[in-house]
């Protein structure tokens, strides 16, 4: 993860994106995600992406159901992008996504690609593009985070660290770095996105969470979520949760 959350010059942005599209996997603003890509057509998206702006954002796949999350951890409405502004080029996909940067990447002798992408932007899909190019283009507006007054939510910051710090103990999850980093001087809505991107969070909780752009919802959110997790843990012990943190490679 990182502390620093760059936003989109908007006097150079195109309004167009890269679209990835994954299963199980929501970027937030200021955090890095590292990521494997072995599939031709995203091969070909990530060297148009270095030779260009070095942009592509994560999309959230809808499943087949059309999974409805519980009414208690509803936010602002986030709609199925229509048939009327998408092409449909593939799977449905959520409509808020977030804009990342390339910062780092090898490229394998096979073609294949390693990569740290830094999530910079939330967005939302207005319409997807016709494209000659293997990989699916969206046209997008940036989504920026309402200015608030650090004292305005003073008790929720207090709050969610509360509960970050217990899930953090209860879980036994993560390094210290994490909560070193979570408990730097970040603006409210930067630490929201940093503890809903470290914690175990069903992927439709945290796209929930990505598209809630009034910060103090977006709190209640996550706050919500951590609770409800704390209230499951048995008392006699702490769940052990395997596995290390920064997350594997996530392969298309």
């Amino acid at each position: 993860m990182s502390s620093i959350s760059s936003e989109l010059d908007e006097t150079n942005f195109s309004g167009i994106v890269r679209l990835f599209p994954l299963p199980n996997l929501v970027l937030f603003p200021g955090v890095i995600q590292p990521l494997h890509i072995f599939e031709p057509r995203y091969r070909q998206m990530v060297q148009d992406a270095i030779a260009a702006d070095s942009l592509i954002a994560v999309a959230l796949l809808r499943d087949s159901v059309n999974s409805i999350l519980p009414q208690s951890i509803s936010s602002e409405s986030e709609n199925t992008i229509s048939p009327e502004s998408s092409l449909l080029l593939g799977p449905p996909i959520h409509e808020y996504i977030c804009i990342g940067k390339v910062v780092s990447h090898v490229e394998l002798e096979d073609g294949r690609y390693n990569l740290l992408l830094q999530g910079i932007n939330r967005a939302r899909i207005n319409r997807e593009l016709p494209a000659e190019v293997p990989y699916r283009l969206a046209d997008v507006e940036l989504i920026d985070e309402p200015v608030i007054s650090p004292e305005q939510l003073v008790h929720m910051r207090t709050e969610l660290l509360c509960n970050y710090r217990r899930m953090v103990e209860v879980k036994q999850f993560g390094e210290d770095s994490i909560s070193q980093l979570i408990e730097q001087d970040l603006s409210l809505g930067t630490m929201i996105d940093l503890m809903a991107f470290s914690l175990e969070l069903d992927p439709l909780v945290q796209q929930k969470i990505l598209a809630t752009v009034h910060v103090e919802r977006r709190g209640s959110l996550l706050l919500h979520e951590i609770q409800q997790q704390l209230s499951q843990v048995p008392l006699s012990g702490n769940k052990h949760v395997e596995g290390p943190f920064p997350p594997k490679f996530s392969f298309n």
